[in-house]
C-alpha cells in the first residue's frame, strides 16, 4: 500500500474525505447550529483553543519573533509601496499581530468573536478590535469599501464550514498590491504518519471533529487560494514538534502527565522549540526564514504559512 492510500484509509475511517483541491475534509459537516452550539458550550470551556491565561518572556518572544518573521517574509516577497500599511487580522485573538503591526506604525484592524485574549494580553489594542461574529464584521467591510495592505488568517481556516467562501470574502477587502497570510495546521504529514505506522502513536491525533473541519497540506492551501481568486507567492513551514514523538524518551502521546520535575513531556517538547526557535532568531540574517520556506515545501513543520497575493 502506498503512503497516499494509507493515508486515504486513515482519512476514511474517521469520516474525512479527499475535496478537489486536495486536502481532506469532514464528509458530514456540521449545522451552524450545531457547530455555534459545540465552541459555546465545550471548546473554549476545556481548554481545546492554543491561548493560554499566562505566557512567560521566552515564550512571549517568541511569538513575537515568528510575527516579525513573517512581516519580514511579506515584505521580501511583496515589497511594500510605503513604509507603513493597513492591516486587517481575522480571528485575532489575543492581538499579538496587532500589537506588533501596530508598533510598526500601520493602521491596524482585528475581528474577532471575543475580546477576552486580547484584553488580556494586549489591552492597548482593544479600540482597534472589533467583536462579533467574524462574517457579519468582514461583510460590513466589503460594503464600507474598506482595504486592506496585509490580511491575517492565523490557526482559523481549519475551523470554518466553507473556507473557499472566506477565501473569497478576504479578497474582496485586499488591497490590489496587498498579501494574505495564512497559517493552519499541516495534517497527514511525513512525520505525522512515520510516528503512525512504527507504533509511536496509536491513532492519528490530529483528527479533531468537529473543531478541524478542513485537514491542510501545502499543496492543498495552495490550490484552495488559487481557485478563489489568489496567486502564491511564497510558503513557511514551521518548527517540527511531531518529530519528539519518534524518539521513546520525548515521545509526548499517552505520556502528557509523565516526564521531568513534573513538567510533561508534551510541555517539555514545546519548550525545547521555544528555546530553539528564540536562539536562531538571535541571529537571523533572513536565514531563518529560507530555512521555514525549504521546511515548508517538503512538508515539513506542525504548521504551514502560505502567502497569497490577487490573482492576475
Amino acid at each position: 500500500m502506498s503512503d497516499q492510500e494509507k493515508i486515504e484509509s486513515l482519512a476514511k475511517q474517521h469520516g474525512l474525505i479527499l475535496n478537489g483541491y486536495g486536502f481532506y475534509e469532514v464528509r458530514d459537516k456540521p449545522s451552524l447550529d450545531e457547530l455555534a452550539k459545540f465552541y459555546g458550550e465545550e471548546y473554549y470551556q476545556t481548554a481545546q483553543g492554543s491561548y493560554e491565561l499566562e505566557y512567560g518572556e521566552p515564550e512571549l518572544n517568541y511569538l513575537r519573533a515568528k510575527i516579525r518573521q513573517r512581516f519580514q517574509y511579506h515584505s521580501s516577497k511583496v515589497p511594500l509601496k510605503a513604509s507603513t500599511g493597513r492591516l486587517l487580522d481575522v480571528g485575532c485573538g489575543e492581538g499579538h499581530a496587532l500589537a506588533y503591526y501596530r508598533s510598526q506604525g500601520w493602521d491596524v484592524r482585528g475581528l474577532d468573536f471575543s475580546v477576552a485574549g486580547c484584553e488580556r494580553m494586549n489591552p492597548d489594542c482593544l479600540p482597534f478590535l472589533t467583536q462579533g461574529d467574524i462574517y457579519h464584521n468582514l461583510e460590513a467591510l466589503i460594503v464600507g469599501g474598506d482595504r486592506f495592505d496585509v490580511i491575517v488568517l492565523d490557526n482559523v481556516l481549519e475551523h470554518v464550514l466553507d473556507p473557499l467562501g472566506l477565501m473569497k470574502k478576504l479578497l474582496e477587502v485586499l488591497s490590489e498590491t496587498g498579501v494574505l497570510i495564512v497559517d493552519v495546521p499541516n495534517d497527514f504529514s511525513k512525520v505525522q504518519m512515520a510516528a503512525l505506522e512504527a507504533g509511536y502513536v496509536d491513532d492519528p491525533f490530529w483528527i479533531s471533529v468537529p473543531a478541524h473541519l478542513s485537514y491542510f497540506n501545502p499543496s492543498g492551501l495552495e490550490n484552495l487560494a488559487k481557485s478563489a481568486g489568489f496567486a502564491p507567492v511564497g510558503l513557511l513551514g514551521d518548527f517540527p514538534v511531531d518529530i519528539y514523538l519518534l524518539n521513546p524518551n520525548s515521545n509526548y502521546w499517552g505520556n502528557v502527565n509523565e516526564g521531568v520535575n513534573g513538567v510533561s513531556r508534551g510541555r517539555a517538547a514545546h519548550d525545547a522549540r521555544i528555546l530553539i526557535e528564540n536562539q536562531l532568531d538571535q541571529s537571523d540574517d533572513g536565514g531563518v526564514n529560507r530555512m521555514f520556506e525549504a521546511m515548508g515545501r517538503v512538508g515539513l513543520g506542525r504548521c504551514i504559512a502560505g502567502f497569497f497575493v490577487p490573482a492576475g
